[in-house]
């Protein structure tokens, strides 16, 4: 049976055994909630009845939705059942809710959910794309809102299914090389931001804490692209790139036009200079006073793995700095004449 009609069959089950559908709620763990994403963004953008909402399964499993109840559907995934995961099947079925499992290998979720559909590992070459879970949590989400309040830009959609590996095989051969490149040249980074946005943003997610995190073990926060500018970075350098990346808390001189570009941020062309390695960039960077009027250079940064979160004086103006080592900071006080307060650990001895 091709993947639509069964999609088609299992939702109609799903919905007949929950009378009006009000609700539908996304289960999975790790990889497999992330790609829930699609369809949960679908839902929320193309549905005009039908509330839909992500959860992981160990949290729906403490705190689910007061609203779960027979008229809400509940989509639920694992490859290889997950523990939390097949709670959180029983708990959606306790609740009364209509279940759809998603699984590759049979296990308590199989003997759990009332309606089951099995998908294709997207960690495998041979899988076709209209078959991993989140192509399947996308048809889901096509056929609920077609089932329940009319979609009407079905068939589209399903031609495109039709299309959708063909385009995949010609992107994996086309960036692979680029893939290659871009490992050799972040090897070595100890932090690793992913940005996505729209639909994308739960390949983001993925990427981050599967390949990146659980088997690299390198630390990957998910960013929204459209969030990037408020968090990790900070307006650039206004003389030179309007592209800023996220850099550690300190400012950087731009090598380009000379300008020190605002704490938290580093212009671009200063960034490619010093990315390679957090090491280097701690060396090339230089603290900021914070009020503007001094700018004054740690020179035992060289020593310090990270910047220490702890504020300073700075050694010129005598105001407070942010983001220096303890040598930095007996370096300030000793040039100023000014010394911090005492930290509570110091005033406990005192």
């Amino acid at each position: 049976m091709e993947i639509l009609d069964q999609v088609h069959e299992v939702v109609a089950n799903a919905a007949k055994g929950a009378g009006t559908v009000r609700h539908v709620v996304w289960v999975a763990a790790g990889g497999s909630n992330g790609g829930f994403y699609p369809a949960h963004y679908f839902m929320t953008h193309e549905a005009k009845t039908v509330s839909s909402q992500m959860f992981t399964s160990n949290e729906f499993v403490m705190a689910p939705p007061a609203y779960l109840g027979p008229d809400t559907v509940a989509v639920i995934c694992s490859m290889r059942g997950t523990p939390e995961t097949c709670k959180a099947a029983q708990v959606a079925k306790d609740h009364g809710a209509a279940t759809i499992g998603l699984y590759v290998q049979e296990s308590l979720l199989t003997q759990t959910c009332d309606q089951l559909i099995a998908y294709e590992s997207i960690a495998l070459d041979e899988s076709r794309t209209e078959r991993v879970n989140s192509s399947v949590g996308l048809a889901l989400a096509m056929e609920l809102v077609d089932q329940t309040e009319g979609y009407a830009h079905m068939a589209e959609a399903k031609r495109a299914f039709a299309q959708v590996d063909g385009l995949y095989r010609k992107a994996v051969e086309r960036t692979t090389p680029l893939a290659a490149d871009w490992a050799k040249q972040n090897k070595d980074e100890r932090v690793i931001y992913v940005m996505g946005s729209g639909p994308a943003y739960g390949s983001a997610y993925i990427f981050s804490i599967c390949n990146i995190e659980e088997m690299l073990q390198i630390a990957s926060p998910t960013i929204n692209s459209c969030e990037v500018f408020h968090g990790p970075s900070r307006p650039p350098c206004s003389s030179c790139s309007p592209w800023v990346a996220p850099a550690p808390r300190t400012s950087v001189p731009c090598a380009s036009c000379s300008a020190t570009a605002a704490r938290r941020s580093m212009c671009w062309t200063a960034l490619t200079l010093v990315w390679a390695s957090w090491t280097q960039t701690l060396r090339s960077t230089s603290t900021t006073c914070s009020s503007r009027r001094c700018s004054t250079t740690c020179t035992c940064a060289r020593s310090v793995p990270r910047p220490a979160r702890t504020t300073t004086l700075a050694p010129t103006c005598g105001r407070l700095s942010t983001r220096r080592c303890a040598s930095g900071r007996a370096a300030a006080r000793q040039a100023t004449g000014i010394h911090e307060r005492p930290r509570p650990h110091e005033r406990r001895k005192q």
